[in-house]
């Protein structure tokens, strides 16, 4: 019997800058990022192309380990699905609005990047979830004139759903 994961591949990353605790890449300052894609009956398949971000592009990716033991020396691993993420070159990240207008500015990688520090884990999220929101007021407090910057509208809008049932 085969794994899924035996013909897959993945990209090298040269990780820059990691949220505090997290280990995610390996003593030389690398991880690999396996794309998949998901195929009729939701089954997970792996990505056509094994380099869906152009090498030396900067982007965000939002990790969660996903392989504990793996017959793999190498760099840590990662799956991810590929059309989500990494940003800003995932192809569905466009489709987090809810309109059809394109956006007239998007957060830069790195302003993307602090966002996301400004944000409570998911445990926090769910001990106190009023602290998202804060998160994302303080944030545009020392970031004025990105309110308006995808994705901060969408972002807004799913806090708020969540937490006043909108």
């Amino acid at each position: 019997m085969r794994n899924a994961t035996d013909e897959t591949t993945g990209q090298v990353f040269e990780l820059l800058e990691a949220k505090v605790g997290g280990l995610v890449s390996d003593s030389t300052g690398h991880f690999v990022a396996v794309p998949w894609t998901v195929g009729c009956g939701c089954a997970e398949e792996g990505w056509d192309e094994p380099v869906w971000v152009t090498p030396g592009e900067t982007v965000v990716f939002l990790l969660t380990k996903t392989r504990r033991r793996a017959p793999w020396t190498g760099p840590p691993v990662f799956d991810v699905l590929g059309w989500h993420q990494p940003y800003p070159v995932g192809a569905f990240i466009p489709f987090w609005r809810r309109t059809r207008e394109e956006p007239g500015r998007w957060l830069s990688v790195p302003e993307f990047y602090e966002l996301l520090k400004a944000l409570p884990s998911e445990v926090s999220f769910q001990l106190d979830p009023m602290a998202a929101r804060e998160g994302v007021r303080r944030w545009l407090e020392l970031n004025p004139g990105l309110e308006d910057a995808f994705p901060i509208p969408t972002i807004l809008r799913e806090l708020g759903r969540l937490l006043d049932g909108q």
